[in-house]
């Protein structure tokens, strides 16, 4: 920032309210953050995390052979894994059919209602008949003949 002031006594308390705004702007220190997508910066932080445990178990190669020990162990914890994710999905597929059942019994329910709405109101217009109106100040009067 630059922060020009003037010698002159003239301009002294212009000169001191200068110096104390550019006091107070080399005081401002901005800390620069890059705009990376939460996504992106998850899967960065999982990388590294991959990079330290290969580096921790085996010196940081990925070794290319695994022995049958290894291979079993894994094949059974993607079998656990499978297994447990058929579990959840046949469990949310039933819940699923269940709700779906309480949508069809809801609505069978509700549209008997309306029919049975509607014949009510059948029926109470069969018996009323309006035989006169009147207003008089604002009021409508009905005069009903059954």
């Amino acid at each position: 920032m630059i922060a020009n002031i003037s010698p002159s006594g003239f301009n002294y308390n212009e000169t001191v309210t200068t110096l104390r705004y550019a006091a107070r702007a080399n005081a401002i220190t901005n800390i620069p953050k890059i705009n990376e997508d939460p996504k992106d910066a998850l899967l960065k932080q999982y990388e590294e995390e991959i990079k330290r445990l290969r580096e921790q178990v085996g010196g940081g190669a990925p070794s290319a052979y695994i022995n049958d020990n290894q291979n079993d162990e894994i094949f059974k914890q993607l079998e656990n894994e499978k297994n447990k994710i058929n579990e959840e999905k046949q469990l949310m597929e039933k819940n699923l059919r269940e709700k779906d059942e309480m949508l069809q019994n809801h609505n069978q329910e509700r549209e008997k209602l309306m029919q049975k709405l509607k014949e009510m109101e059948k029926e109470i217009e069969k018996k009323l008949v309006v035989t006169k109106t009147i207003t008089y100040h604002n009021i409508t009067y009905i005069y009903l003949d059954k």
